[in-house]
């Protein structure tokens, strides 16, 4: 990328610079809404959304086994496991397992 395409991204967004430097970064989607207020527009009930909850209930025991690091929540995934594992394989599907860091 062109230095003044870089120093106009920086500008617009300066978390970007810390991403350039490989620095360690932390960032919040700002535009994260309620559940009541966002699933509307998933195309999903909240019964769905129940019926999701008592599935991965129903199969915990198993997950306790088959991914360890859930054993101790009895193999129920928090949510937020559960988002990382999500963002994980589609940024690595996006650069192609080309990842040089990890994700935590």
């Amino acid at each position: 990328m062109e230095n003044a395409k870089m120093n106009s991204l920086i500008a617009q967004y300066p978390l970007v610079e810390d991403l350039v430097a490989l620095k360690e970064t932390t960032w919040f989607n700002p535009g994260t809404t309620s559940l009541a207020e966002g699933l509307p527009y998933v195309g999903l009930t909240e019964q769905d959304v129940q019926d999701a909850h008592a599935r991965l209930s129903r199969f915990a025991p198993y997950l306790a086994k088959a991914f360890p690091e859930t054993a101790a929540a009895g193999g129920l995934l928090n949510q937020n496991w559960l988002l990382f594992l999500l963002c994980k394989n589609g940024w690595k599907r996006n650069i192609n397992n080309r990842s040089a860091g990890n994700c935590y």
